[in-house]
């Protein structure tokens, strides 16, 4: 599993879990949802101890629109290339990533495949 694969499936498993904590509390699923407006988001998971996807929703809502390019969807570009300005890495640290088995299930993956291809080369 790479690791953006495995950030995906963490943020949906909060967002999971936001969203039934939201519906059950509220009396009726159709009044959460007409209540709830979703820029309030960030801070219902602040509450529920889910801070580092509060700061990446609250990056989301403040950042410019921006449309991925196809090219970069089709992985034919090499990210070297791209800005920095399109990269933030003061909201996801390794040091979180690794709290979650998936995730160290995966980088001990990458970290033996890389360990594979490097002995091939020599």
């Amino acid at each position: 599993m790479a690791i953006s694969e495995a950030v995906r499936d963490t943020y949906a498993s909060v967002m999971r879990v936001v969203s039934t904590e939201a519906a059950t509390t509220a009396q009726s699923s159709e009044a959460c949802l007409r209540n709830f407006q979703l820029i309030e988001m960030p801070g219902v998971m602040v509450g529920m101890n889910a801070g580092v996807g509060a700061r990446l929703m609250t990056r989301w809502f403040n950042s410019p629109s921006f449309v991925l390019p196809s090219s970069w969807r089709s992985g034919r570009t090499d990210f070297r290339a791209v800005s920095r300005k399109r990269f933030d890495t003061g909201i996801l640290k390794m040091s979180w990533l690794t709290g979650f088995a998936r995730a160290r299930q995966a980088l001990s993956h990458l970290k033996l495949q890389h360990a594979n291809t490097c002995s091939i080369r020599i």
